[in-house]
């Protein structure tokens, strides 16, 4: 999952992101490392709202 680069690309905190989204900071750290893989349809939906990205971009992978 592309979250961090999205969330990087568009210039906000991890903290602040997870506020928006409803979930811990500690979640989402998870989610951006990799260590949590089945976020909800519904989680991702917020998340690409929240950084008004395609959620598509959110599930792609990343190279190498």
């Amino acid at each position: 999952m592309e979250i961090r680069s999205c969330r990087e690309k568009v210039g906000i905190a991890q903290g602040e992101l997870a506020k928006k989204v409803g979930v811990t900071q500690q979640y989402l750290c998870c989610l951006e490392r990799g260590k949590k893989n089945n976020p909800s349809l519904k989680l991702l939906a917020k998340i690409a709202e929240a950084l008004n990205v395609p959620i598509t971009d959110l599930l792609k992978q990343k190279a190498g």
